[in-house]
């Protein structure tokens, strides 16, 4: 459930600085949120 909360937070994010740096970001954030999903 905690995971849930960063991606929207990317979203934000988005408008303030560059789309790739963000981009990558959000891409490590869901691919942590599916390992430790998969992890459970």
């Amino acid at each position: 459930m905690v995971f849930v909360i960063p991606i929207p937070l990317g979203v934000i994010r988005r408008n303030l600085a560059s789309d790739l740096l963000v981009a990558q970001f959000d891409i490590v954030v869901v691919a942590i949120a599916v390992a430790a999903m998969d992890h459970e």
